[in-house]
């Protein structure tokens, strides 16, 4: 799967097994179960090397985008939507309905939610524990 335009010329090479339009500027694809990320013109947002990607769009709450990644060894990071890494691959487990925010993450036995960028929203651990992994509270509230 591939794009290409009514002219001919090829946007995205016809190299992917998957090309799935995140709506958000982007394409998720995958070839040979390695996930990255490639804007609609061809760039590389996030490279195509990871076991999982999930995008998280804007909603009501939380006004940012961005993407869940899962790597090799089955933890996952945050990446804002110009495939920043926002935090290291600390997390356990998570639970993400569609691409709904906030998303519910495990690091070690805290259960908590971040939003897109990996910045803690709700049921936050004490500061010590978020410093120690690199991680922050937002500054944006939520209304749920």
């Amino acid at each position: 799967r591939g794009i290409v335009s009514e002219n001919g010329k090829i946007i995205i090479p016809l190299d992917y097994d998957i090309l799935e339009n995140n709506w958000e500027d982007a394409y998720i694809v995958s070839n040979n179960e390695e996930f990255g990320v490639i804007s609609y013109v061809g760039k590389e947002i996030i490279p195509q090397e990871y076991n999982q990607i999930n995008n998280l769009s804007r909603n009501r709450e939380f006004d940012i985008r961005g993407y869940h990644v899962l790597n090799s060894s089955l933890k996952s990071s945050f990446f804002d939507h110009n495939g920043i890494q926002k935090t290291e691959f600390i997390f356990d487990e998570y639970e993400i309905h569609g691409s709904q925010q906030p998303i519910k993450v495990k690091v070690n036995d805290s259960l908590f939610y971040v939003n897109a960028h990996g910045e803690c929203v709700e049921e936050c651990p004490e500061d010590s524990l978020l410093n120690k992994y690199g991680l922050k509270k937002s500054t944006v509230s939520n209304n749920r």
